[in-house]
């Protein structure tokens, strides 16, 4: 089933939760923060283990794929030559980048407003992105990177997400572009 369809299904069913036990009351606040804290260390820990694993791993394979600068124009891509263990890497650091913006904004939001509701949701839900993250998958779950899982992963939006690698005239263009920059450094 589509990844989408399973989260918006899951936090309707959390705020249907959240309405029956009347999270909003002052005496719950302590118990979804708490909640929320260990959901989120949980998670940072296991991320943490996700990328001592790939430094240890240390895979030198080499991965070549497009890599889309404007979401908004899938055509304005470069092609990047790296490697497995490398491309891992930085989809950790991505994950840390956006779970930590993802804190700071709930942190904002219950902080100046006094929202419960998104942090008992993201309670739950962070645990669904980690559970649904490939590097997750791949790392902690033993899955093989076929498929879904084969790098680079898709980022899922739309017509602009990466495809599977670049075609072989992308390749010769780029080849071409490095071999007129080395002129160009010994002129």
């Amino acid at each position: 089933m589509n990844d989408a369809v399973i989260n918006i299904g899951l936090v309707l069913s959390v705020v249907q939760v959240a309405n029956y036990f009347k999270l909003d009351a002052p005496e719950n606040i302590l118990y979804i923060r708490i909640a929320y804290g260990v959901s989120q260390l949980v998670g940072y820990s296991i991320m943490a283990y996700v990328f001592m694993r790939v430094r240890d791993k240390n895979d030198k394979t080499a991965l070549i794929y497009n890599e889309s600068k404007n979401p908004f124009a899938p055509n304005e891509s470069k092609v990047v030559t790296s490697t497995v263990g490398d491309y891992d890497k930085e989809q950790v650091k991505n994950f840390f980048t956006q779970g930590l913006t993802a804190v700071a904004i709930l942190a904002f939001m219950h902080l100046k407003w006094g929202y419960l509701r998104p942090l008992f949701i993201q309670a739950i839900m962070s645990l669904r992105q980690l559970y649904s993250n490939p590097m997750f998958q791949i790392h902690v779950l033993g899955k093989p990177a076929t498929d879904n899982l084969a790098r680079p992963f898709k980022t899922g939006f739309g017509m602009a997400s990466q495809t599977a690698g670049p075609t072989k005239k992308e390749l010769k263009a780029q080849d071409r572009k490095a071999a007129k920059k080395k002129i160009n450094r010994d002129d």
